[in-house]
């Protein structure tokens, strides 16, 4: 694949170059062997095979990480079987919990909660073994219920964490004040001191 640089305000503007990696809003590309990462909406992304073409108009699915043992051909096994799950095409996805695990026979564990054009929610485990264009995609349905209640714990969970990190972010900012203080205080002394002398 490659890019365009499209953003007039960046030095690369029109440099057609060759991307190395891509995901949802960011791309590094090639230019002189050195790797420079691009926000995705400076970019024009130029498709060079079906393959290609086929995740630029599946963008969304870019939002599920793909780890280097990984075949890319991953993307359109899964394309295809959400598909075939929700009877209709894929035009959005949100995921909302991504885990991968590998084991140390070089088999894979991917498991996935994500929803489907803004109505359908999925949980897929996909499991393979490393480099394999071959997986094994499996569903279990989510009733909507379990799906609220899902959300509602994750919520629980997140605002819980935000809590904490708060506490830390304050107590950070009272050590950080009584240390400036207190050194002001000594310097004021030690001045003292040296005029006294």
């Amino acid at each position: 694949m490659k890019i365009k640089v499209k953003n007039s305000e960046l030095p690369l503007f029109n440099a057609i170059l060759k991307v190395k990696s891509l995901n949802y809003d960011m791309v590094i590309a090639k230019e002189d062997n050195e790797a420079v990462a691009l926000n995705i909406k400076d970019v024009e992304l130029i498709a060079e095979n079906e393959f290609e073409e086929l995740i630029l108009s599946y963008r969304d699915i870019l939002k599920i990480k793909l780890c280097k043992d990984i075949s890319p051909v991953f993307y359109s096994a899964l394309i295809g079987c959400i598909e075939e799950r929700i009877g209709e095409r894929l035009n959005s996805l949100e995921v909302l919990n991504d885990n991968y695990k590998i084991s140390g026979k070089g088999i894979y564990e991917k498991k996935i909660t994500l929803v489907a054009n803004n109505q359908i929610p999925l949980d897929i485990t996909v499991v393979g073994m490393k480099y394999s264009e071959e997986f094994s995609i499996t569903f279990k349905d989510i009733t909507l219920q379990s799906f609220i209640d899902g959300c509602n714990e994750n919520i629980r969970h997140l605002r819980k964490e935000i809590e904490e990190k708060e506490k830390s972010i304050n107590r950070y900012k009272n050590i950080l004040k009584e240390v400036m203080k207190n050194s002001i205080n000594l310097d004021n002394k030690q001045a003292e001191r040296l005029i006294s002398c």
